[in-house]
């Protein structure tokens, strides 16, 4: 008996295009014709809307002209936020992505190296420096020694994909390429109007007729058969789905097809095995030799008939394994190894399955213990689903044992068999290591042909040594020429499989794989050619015509797949779809077509009634057939008004106004304008060079029929008539008009300079017109608008800058929060109206420290004193007044410190090209350590304060010298009799002044007048500090009594420099300071049972020992102790401390910049805020610790009371420098009080705040009161 098993493979649905004119939808007839606000084959972004032109390609000047037809222009992208929606846009879109679009960027023909949207007004036309970060290819930029001419006629920017990213390529304009338009959508509205739907001429919407289209297509299905002994299943029923939509409601008929797209109609009264219910077949039974073919469906009302694509009903055979009995690999440790998972002859191919292998270290027949193997945690097992193999990098000996596999269908049905037992036996011993290495047949790609649109993975495998290393073989890929498609991610933990999700044909390409051992041994690349195939899908189908008797109509079919495509043009009648060229009674010399072209297109001349059906052109390759069909209606009819009666529109003066004329007819109707009883002098836009009303026109007639009005009158109120006239009759329509007064501001924004993280409030509010309109204000920047709460589209402006709009009295105006630099520019206030809007701008420079500094370099070092050079960062509204150098020792990374400040004058500016200042500068810098590496910054200084720090520069090394410290903290004691200890801190690394560094140590007794040489060799024992170095003088030939002797000691930093003479002698020479002179005794002293040394050195080390002495001499000294004094306490002090309102009554919060700990000071352990009452003891004072926090709240305050304040940090090294200025504040109730009212002086800083209460006083008086007690108080 014959099992069948049902598995669905695929279903095929249309993409969503966004090609122009090329939306396709199937359904009920919508009202709103203009989608989203946009016109037909049009996509809106916000306010604008895009016209996406895959077909036909242009030149750059003919897509330009083609835009201007469409009463818009040639794309720009002004910011990064709509260049990535963009981008996303283009993403979702199912089409070829190989070809760049043409856009309005070109190179600025007036200002060399920038780059403009040709065609835009001036305000918009440059483009903003962010643009420039798209660029993928090389662009001419200044000072790269390729001047723009160099370029030839690349000069236009195009916007593409490089296979990861979107972004802009240079090309010339002469190669048609698909191309962008852009238009506002209000204005695209006003000119092109409503389109003519199939409820063009029809009054009621249940009286649209249309001809069917197809709603949900077939889709393939595929059956797998094998043969058991004993099964007893019925073979299944396979089930073809078709929906289409029209009115009258369609029939279904259904074909079956043959080669040579020969087709059989299926009649279910003969044929028993079918059965037709409202557009589904149902085969029963399914046989293979019976069945298997391709299977459409066509659906006819009265208006046409249409087919869907082909869906193929398929048959396969279930993987079996054949009758072979247990088998045995044998590979020693450390090596190779590959199990196959053998299928019989009559299995399908291997993309129809996958493969899993199973582990038992006894015979799985007899074990309980069986595992399936997961190479996902095991580099050295890898699973192929292309070869059908399990792959070991090396055989251990925990991989012997029992293998054996199971296949199933890829989605998912298993054959529930098992294949033979494989033995795996792995010998310990043996073998030379293997070399790292890609297995053969590898990379390959899954499926073995992949279509678009299915996810593909390509895998890697190899042999090398893991164990030995302790580490996983490392697998890199790339793609050649190109960047990995970025939407890829990795199939497993180590990189042996790149997937490649919804592949496209641009995908397809050459992809490498390499694979590196612990070693770094690698195998070297290997490659993969993938080829992404695909069945036909259209770039451009055929849309509904509904026009005119006697006109010229066409329609174009422009599909993409491979391999290559044909095409076929159909008419479908009220009884069925037939191929043109078997039409017998068709007219041609009306009617010609195109398959054979890059261009296929249907062309019917002089439409007539009769001419009305539905035209389509079928598309195909070996992998599938599609139909695009679309219906023709030509009509005649005399105008009518039915649908748009007599309106009333409002104007204000000094603007526009669009007069409506929506009239139906066919052929269309011819507009006359009449007002007060005469015709009107119009100027029709389509007779204008860039479609657009000329500003010194009073009267425009749009493509739509509305009648434009330019700079309105009050006399220019009154009732205006359309007459709508065609060769079947005439109608006229009314339209009253009535102009309201000009828009005036009571408030607008003016030009501020405002500090870089202040608050700024920009008002807009217009004044009370007489019509009482409603009022909305837009704000933009520099021409891009402000979304307020949009965080998704417009999400950059809220990363540190914050836009507010406020409502109730001050509706209108713009609050912006922490200004930063990057919002310096133009703001813009557009108060709309229901009759029109008016504009004001200012524009608002951010003041404050300078941008950082660039390009800091170090050209040389040949003395102690260098250059470096660096270029100025932007001054931001305030000259640069000096400049800040700090420096980063090497040993000390992160820890910078102020060097110098240089005054900015003309000795530092270095002349460029004609003696132009081009911003950059060079000082000296002098004064630091011998033989240290270094990193150096710039920071530039105004007015405003220090601007932010230059990037580093490179590494550089100072010259080497003597050492530039002596020996710190020297001390003694200790020693044998006869011997003197020295001790002393060690000199640091960045002192030392080069390499051969040592210490050279004399001494004499107390009194005499020369040193004596002790040692170069310096000892270190273990029981001192790892900070300090110590020697043992031994004094040879003393007697015991010289143990109670004085002695001096001193130590210098040595840099050894050996010198040859005559190239026989050498001689050394030690440079370096001495320490001071010590005092040692070859046994040391001092009494009493406690004491306090004082005047020690900080972040010293010391040593201690106590003795008695008396008359009669000295005690023995007791044992060492070992002590270290504290770094010193912070000498930074707290910035910026700013003293806030928290809205309660008795309560401030304050906060603070924290201190920069320097390498000589103690962690800071945290910060106290200090306060007292204003006159009072400085000893009344109250410390508030905020821990480590940056802020901190202070309660308890009495309101009008002026209280002095000061921040500053502690550490176990001291308390640190107070903050400065002094603030000096007071509480004052909320309904007197003027929020952020301050007064600077020389040395305080006055704040007011407002507290929590309300009291009933007049808000301004009672404030600027209490300023002027405050101001007197302090005077």
């Amino acid at each position: 008996m014959l099992e069948l098993l049902l598995v669905l493979v695929s279903f095929l649905c249309q993409p969503l295009s966004i090609s122009g004119q090329n939306d396709y939808y199937c359904g009920p007839p919508m009202v709103n014709k203009t989608l989203g606000g946009c016109p037909s084959g049009w996509v809106k972004l916000e306010s604008t809307c895009y016209f996406v032109n895959m077909y036909p390609y242009k030149t750059y000047a003919d897509a330009d002209n083609d835009c201007r037809d469409r009463f818009g222009l040639l794309m720009r992208i002004d910011s990064k936020v709509e260049f990535n929606a963009f981008s996303k846009l283009l993403d979702e879109q199912s089409y070829d992505k190989t070809e760049p679009f043409y856009t309005s960027g070109q190179l600025d023909p007036a200002v060399r190296f920038k780059f403009v949207w040709g065609g835009h007004s001036p305000d918009v036309a440059a483009w903003r420096t962010e643009i420039y970060d798209f660029w993928i290819d090389e662009i001419p930029r200044e000072g790269d020694g390729k001047p723009p001419e160099s370029w030839g006629d690349r000069t236009f920017a195009l916007l593409g994909n490089n296979g990861a990213t979107w972004g802009f390529f240079l090309r010339n304009g002469t190669i048609p390429r698909p191309f962008i338009c852009q238009a506002d959508a209000t204005a695209l509205s006003a000119a092109i109007g409503s389109q003519r739907g199939f409820d063009y001429g029809v009054v009621g919407i249940n009286n649209v007729r249309r001809s069917p289209c197809i709603q949900s297509e077939p889709a393939n299905e595929v059956y797998f058969e094998n043969t058991r002994a004993g099964s007893l299943a019925t073979p299944p029923t396979a089930v073809f789905q078709c929906l289409a939509y029209g009115n009258p409601q369609p029939t279904y008929t259904w074909y079956r097809f043959g080669t040579n797209m020969q087709k059989t109609k299926i009649d279910p009264l003969t044929q028993t095995q079918y059965s037709v219910t409202n557009g589904k077949l149902t085969i029963n039974q399914v046989e293979s030799s019976r069945d298997s073919g391709n299977y459409a469906c066509e659906a006819v009302n009265d208006l046409g008939a249409v087919m869907s694509r082909h869906a193929a009903l398929k048959f396969g055979i279930l993987p079996t394994f054949p009758k072979s009995s247990q088998e045995t690999i044998e590979r020693n440790a450390f090596q190779f190894a590959n199990i196959e998972c053998k299928l019989s002859d009559n299995s399908n191919p291997r993309d129809l399955f996958n493969f899993q292998f199973f582990y038992s270290n006894i015979a799985p027949e007899t074990s309980s213990d069986i595992r399936e193997v997961r190479p996902d945690f095991r580099s050295n097992l890898f699973v192929s689903q292309s070869t059908g193999r399990l792959y070991f990098s090396e055989v251990t000996s925990t991989d012997m044992g029992f293998y054996y596999c199971q296949v199933g269908v890829t989605v998912g049905v298993s054959t529930q068999e098992k294949g033979p037992n494989i033995y795996l036996k792995v010998n310990n011993g043996g073998g030379d290591e293997i070399s790292v290495m890609v297995a053969d047949g590898f990379p390959s790609n899954v499926p073995k042909s992949p279509l678009r649109g299915e996810d593909v993975q390509l895998e890697c495998i190899g042999y090398g040594p893991i164990t030995r290393y302790n580490q996983p073989l490392i697998y890199r890929w790339r793609r050649v020429g190109l960047e990995i498609p970025s939407k890829s991610r990795w199939g497993d933990i180590f990189k042996r499989v790149l997937v490649i999700p919804n592949a496209q044909m641009e995908d397809s390409g050459a992809y490498e794989c390499e694979i590196e051992d612990g070693n770094r041994r690698t195998s070297g690349y290997r490659r993969l050619q993938l080829t992404i195939n695909s069945g036909p899908y259209f770039v451009r189908r055929p849309y509904d015509l509904i026009v005119d008797e006697g006109t010229t109509q066409r329609f174009d079919c422009k599909a993409s797949g491979t391999p290559p495509l044909t095409y076929a043009w159909f008419r479908g009648n009220n009884i069925k779809t037939e191929l043109l060229d078997n039409i017998t009674d068709l007219d041609r010399a009306r009617f010609t077509w195109d398959v054979s072209g890059s261009q296929p297109y249907l062309e019917i001349k002089n439409v007539k009634p009769s001419d009305s059906a539905a035209y389509g052109c079928r598309v195909t390759n070996s992998y599938e057939t599609i139909y695009g069909f679309a219906e023709l209606r030509v009509l005649n009819f005399a105008p009518s008004f039915y649908k748009n009666p007599t309106s009333q529109e409002s104007g204000l003066v000094g603007k526009s106004v669009y007069l409506p004329c929506d009239v139906e007819g066919a052929p269309e109707p011819t507009r006359t304008w009449r007002f007060k009883g005469s015709d009107l002098a119009v100027i029709k836009v389509m007779d204008q060079p860039d479609r657009k009303c000329p500003p010194t026109a009073k009267y425009c007639l749009l493509p739509s029929g509305k009648l434009q009005i330019q700079q309105l009158v009050a006399a220019d109120s009154g009732l205006y008539s359309c007459v709508a006239t065609n060769p079947s009759g005439s109608a006229n329509n009314s339209v009253s008009l009535a102009v309201a007064e000009q828009l005036t501001f009571d408030f607008a924004p003016e030009n501020r300079l405002v500090l870089v993280g202040s608050t700024v409030d920009l008002p807009c509010q217009l004044k009370a017109t007489a019509a009482n309109l409603d009022v909305n204000y837009m704000w933009k920047f520099e021409n891009m608008e402000i979304l307020f709460g949009r965080y998704d589209f417009d999400a950059r402006r809220y990363e540190l800058t914050q836009f507010y709009r406020p409502y109730k009295k001050d509706f209108g105006t713009l609050r912006i929060s922490n200004i930063q630099y990057d919002y310096e520019g133009n703001y813009t206030c557009q108060a709309q109206t229901p009759l029109g809007y008016e504009e004001r701008s200012a524009y608002l420079r951010v003041a404050g420290p300078p941008g950082p500094c660039a390009g800091v370099e170090v050209p040389s070092i040949n003395s102690t004193v260098f250059n470096i050079r660096w270029r100025s960062g932007t001054s931001h509204q305030s000259p640069i007044t000096a400049y800040q150098l700090e420096l980063e020792l090497a040993v000390n990374p992160g820890q910078w410190t102020v060097h110098s400040t240089v005054p900015m004058s003309e000795d530092i500016i270095v002349r460029e090209r004609s003696n132009e200042d081009t911003g950059l500068r060079q000082a000296q810098v002098k004064g630091l350590p011998f033989y240290q590496q270094y990193r150096i910054r710039v920071s530039a200084i105004n007015v405003y304060g220090v601007g932010l720090a230059s990037p580093p520069s490179q590494v550089f090394v100072t010259v080497s010298g003597p050492p530039s410290r002596a020996p710190q903290n020297i001390t003694g004691g200790g020693g044998k009799v006869k011997t003197l200890v020295v001790r002393w801190k060690k000199i640091p690394l960045a002192y030392q002044g080069g390499s051969n560094f040592t210490y050279d140590v004399q001494y004499r007794r107390v009194g005499d007048a020369d040193w004596l040489e002790a040692s170069r060799i310096v000892g270190k024992p273990m029981h001192i500090p790892p900070d300090h170095v110590e020697t043992a003088i031994v004094l040879s030939g003393a007697t015991n009594e010289i143990s109670f002797k004085m002695f001096e000691a001193r130590v210098r930093g040595a840099s050894v420099k050996i010198e040859t003479i005559n190239n026989v002698e050498t001689k050394t020479r030690l440079t370096g300071p001495w320490s001071d002179i010590i005092r040692l005794r070859s046994a040391e002293q001092v009494p009493a049972t406690y004491g306090q040394v004082i005047g020690l050195e900080a972040d010293s080390f010391y040593c201690f020992s106590v003795q008695l002495f008396n008359s009669a001499g000295d005690s023995p000294e007791s044992s060492w102790r070992d002590v270290s004094t504290n770094k010193m306490w912070p000498t930074d002090l707290p910035t910026n401390v700013v003293v806030h309102s928290t809205g309660e009554y008795s309560s401030i919060s304050v906060t603070w910049n924290g201190v920069r700990q320097q390498p000589n000071e103690e962690s800071v352990d945290g910060y106290m805020v200090r306060y007292w009452v204003t006159g009072a003891p400085a000893v009344n004072f109250t410390d508030v610790d905020a821990g480590l926090s940056n802020e901190v709240t202070v309660r308890y305050l009495s309101s009008e009371t002026r209280y002095d304040l000061r921040v500053y940090a502690y550490s176990s090294g001291g308390i640190g420098t107070y903050s400065s200025p002094m603030i000096q504040f007071m509480l004052i109730p909320k309904d007197r009080c003027v929020p952020g009212a301050s007064w600077e002086a020389p040395d305080v800083r006055y704040v007011f705040i407002c507290s929590g209460a309300g009291l009933r006083a007049s808000l301004w008086a009672l404030a600027l009161a209490g300023l002027a007690r405050l101001l007197a108080l302090h005077y």
